[in-house]
Formats: C-alpha cells, structure tokens, sequence
C-alpha cells in the first residue's frame, strides 16, 4: 500500500481518506513517515490505550502522559508489528501493559505508593453473560467502595486478566499473548478469579444482609 487510494488513484489528503484503511495499510504509510496515517490510528485506539493505561495507574493525569508514550513507541516502533503474529489492537495494548509496568516500578523505586489495579473495572460494563450475573450482584453491595475492595482483593494476576477479558473485550487467546501465558493458562487464571470473585459477592451480600460491613482480608 502506498499514499493512493489503490480504488480511485486519487491521492491520500486528509483523515477522512485514510479511516476506511486496515491497520496494516496504515502501519505501512505510518513507516513511511505519513502522519496522517498515524494520527488515523492514534483515534483508532487513543481511547482502549487510555482506558487500560488508566485501569493500572489509576491516575488520570498518568494515564494520559503513558498514552502519549505509547504511541510514540507506535511511531517509531510500527515496523516491528507484523500482521500474521497478533492483531494491531493485541500488539498496542502489549507495548501499554509494559510501559505501564515500567511506571509503576519507577515509582515504587521512588517510595510512591501505589493504590491498586482496576479500580473501574465494572463501570464500562460488560459484554459477557457470566460477568453480567456478578455485575449484577456487586450493584446489590451497598456501597461501592466494598466494590472496588472486592476486585482489589483479587491476586494481581487475575485482576489483570479479568480486566483484559471483562474490561477491554479482548478475546482470551489475545489477552494470554498480552500477558505472556499460554492459552490454557490464561483460561485456568480466568476462571479461578471469576470463581474467587462469586464468592467474595456472594459473602458481601450474606453480610449486608446481617446488617454488618463486608471488610476485605
């Protein structure tokens, strides 16, 4: 793909021409020094980057300045993204999980203390049935900060998957590239933070029932 449009041979002048491009085509212009191309992208998935930066930093302000480190990794590093290995979006999320990592071991260097994973984990809802059940259940919790110490109860790791799947609609064989794992590792990771989290709902809502707080352990 070069900057005509391979229909119409009309040349390439503005965002409008370029978002009915696939994001190899335009991954292709973007290496070629297009930025067209690449602001195309930028909108494409500025906001899935965002929303998974942020469900790690919980922090607005570094959420924005990790999406912005992101896609300056995009620019200069499109190349190295290759179709047939993961999607675009897959390869994307992969360079934001890392840099993230990375911010946050900088500053626990620093002595900062981090809050926690995916504070927002249900407020974007969710496409899958089963969650569905448990949403439903943690809106029965009287309040949400027993939500949010629900989910922060969670092991990193099934914090991170269930965000991955839940969160960001990605699909488990993805989000197990993402984090590194097998296919069948991620399910069996998956499947035990489902089942820890019915049973920390299922306790919180027994408590709330007694008239008594749901404290975390």
């Amino acid at each position: 793909m070069n900057r005509y449009d391979l229909d119409s041979h009309r040349k390439l002048d503005n965002m409008a021409d370029y978002s009915g491009l696939s994001d190899h085509e335009l991954l292709g212009l973007m290496t070629e020094g297009n930025q067209l191309a690449f602001e195309c992208l930028f909108d494409r998935y500025t906001s899935a980057v965002f929303k998974f930066c942020y469900s790690i930093l919980l922090d607005h302000q570094g959420a924005e300045d990790a999406t912005q480190d992101v896609f300056v990794k995009v620019w200069h590093k499109g190349n190295l993204w290759q179709p047939g290995d993961a999607t675009f979006k897959t390869w994307v999320l992969t360079l934001a999980r890392h840099h993230c990592f990375d911010v946050l071991r900088k500053l626990k260097s620093e002595n900062k203390k981090h809050q926690g994973f995916f504070q927002n984990l249900f407020s974007f809802g969710s496409s899958h049935q089963e969650m569905n059940s448990v949403e439903k259940s943690l809106d029965q919790v009287q309040y949400s900060d027993q939500i949010k110490d629900i989910i922060f109860t969670l092991p990193e790791r099934q914090r991170e998957a269930v965000t991955l799947v839940y969160y960001m609609d990605i699909q488990n064989v993805e989000a197990a590239g993402i984090m590194n794992i097998k296919p069948a590792a991620f399910d069996s990771l998956l499947a035990r933070a489902r089942r820890e989290l019915k049973k920390k709902v299922a306790n919180a809502k027994e408590l709330q029932a007694r008239g008594l707080n749901y404290e975390t352990k």
